[in-house]
This record gives structure tokens, sequence and C-alpha cells, in this order.
């Protein structure tokens, strides 16, 4: 298991429906593309998405994500 760092942000921050008080959400993670950090060896900037759905099985957010993994 990588050991993960902060996330300098994310991006295309979707709602795609609302969220009430006593809702589910499941999240999932997909991992989508690293890069070495040239600066610190052995370090790297994963990106990934992340999504979350109710407990009815409907989408509710989606974003990107940056996250640093470090040794």
């Amino acid at each position: 298991m990588p050991k993960l760092g902060p996330s300098p942000g994310f991006k295309d921050l979707r709602w795609l429906r609302p969220v009430f008080a006593g809702d589910s959400i499941t999240y999932f993670v997909t991992f989508l593309a690293a890069k070495d950090l040239e600066s610190r060896p052995g370090w790297r900037i994963n990106t990934i998405r992340c999504e979350g759905e109710n407990q009815d099985g409907e989408p509710v957010i989606r974003f990107k994500s940056k996250v640093l993994e470090f040794p």
C-alpha cells in the first residue's frame, strides 16, 4: 500500500444529484496516471478520479484529484 500525502488540489468537481441528511454515500477511487517528481527522488504525484454513489446506486459526485505518494 503506498504512503499517500496531501492533495495539492482537485478539478472538474461535479455534483450530479443532491445529497440529503441520512443518505449513505459509497466512495470510489480510480487511478488514472502518475508522474515522478524530479525535485524529490522516489516521490510521485498521482492523478485519480473520485466518484460517489448514494444508497440507490445513483452517482452524486465526481472529480479528479492529485495526491502525493512518497517512499
